[in-house]
């Protein structure tokens, strides 16, 4: 599996493309954000052995608020309408930015565990992405 081919050098795209063509390879899995087209056109063996493309949506407020407390225990405590926040002036669907935020939060915690609470964390995290 693969993240971010993007940003890959043209070295290990080829790389990632010898071992797509290794008969023994398993299955390989590489999820692109913007910007890949132009990597995988690079490398043409690689390109041409992309047999499904799937633009994946940004969760919408209701699927971020369904889906968080699945990813993180940590986001089974925070209200519906903190991620509702985070997700408006924070992370504007990008699940990414979600997890930068868990992280932040987490690091918050371990941290300085009496330094915020509640949704303070939320917050303080967010301030740390630039975006509340």
């Amino acid at each position: 599996m693969s993240d971010d081919i993007q940003r890959l050098s043209p070295p290990a795209l080829e790389y990632l493309c010898r071992l797509a063509a290794d008969p023994g390879a398993p299955t390989t899995l590489v999820l692109a954000g913007t910007g890949s087209t132009q990597a995988l056109q690079r490398i043409p063996e690689l390109a041409s052995r992309i047999l499904t493309r799937r633009h994946i949506r940004p969760p919408t407020p209701a699927q971020a608020q369904a889906v968080l407390p699945a990813f993180h225990l940590l986001w089974g405590k925070v209200p519906p309408q903190h991620i509702a926040r985070a997700d408006e002036r924070c992370a504007h669907g990008n699940f990414r930015a979600f997890a930068q935020i868990t992280a932040h939060v987490l690091d918050a915690v371990l941290t300085d565990p009496l330094a915020h609470s509640g949704s303070a964390l939320v917050v303080a995290a967010c301030r740390r992405l630039g975006g509340i």
